[in-house]
């Protein structure tokens, strides 16, 4: 049986818990230093509590938890009255196999479908000359979800500024979902 998470949206008054927001920049960052391990130059970071703090003030994130736990996190934004954007969906290692991520994802689509929102981006960081066992998961999964790859665009002409962090030549692969 799946544990039942709790699982919602913050607001902008829970940027001012300094203890949630480092708590979410340390899971983010425990996280993809594991999934992203090799890709990165050593000492990057995923994000920083300035950045989560942010997203918080914005609206932008969800999150779950379990027994007053955080477990899990992904960010939303909206781009225009029909489009929106997710990223940056993690779930503690301890939690994982229980649907969380799934459940994540769900509150997304029904948080967007309610605002009118009918596609949804995503997109997934993958080496460029390098079979990872990660983003071959992700891919599968994303499909599986109902995602269509969109396209596939080397990191250096989307985000300049990330390529020299990287170890590897890595590209975005882009996906679309109809809400």
């Amino acid at each position: 049986m799946n544990a039942t998470h709790v699982i919602y949206r913050l607001g902008s008054d829970d940027a001012e818990d300094r203890q949630q927001m480092n708590a979410i920049t340390n899971m983010v960052n425990d996280v993809f230093s594991i999934e992203d391990e090799g890709m990165w130059r050593p000492g990057h970071t995923r994000t920083s509590v300035d950045r989560i703090v942010q997203m918080a003030k914005s609206g932008e994130l969800v999150v779950a938890e379990l027994d007053g736990e955080l477990v899990g996190v992904i960010r939303v934004q909206r781009i225009d009255d029909r489009t929106a954007y997710s990223s940056m969906l993690v779930t503690h290692p301890d939690h994982r196999g229980q649907g969380l991520a799934r459940q994540l994802r769900q509150y997304v689509f029904d948080y967007l479908r309610r605002l009118g929102i009918t596609t949804l981006r995503i997109d997934n960081i993958a080496p460029r000359y390098i079979d990872r066992k990660a983003t071959e998961f992700m891919t599968d999964w994303n499909e599986r979800a109902g995602y269509v790859v969109v396209g596939r665009v080397p990191v250096e002409e989307v985000h300049p500024e990330v390529a020299p962090m990287l170890l590897v030549p890595c590209d975005f692969i882009q996906y679309e979902r109809v809400l």
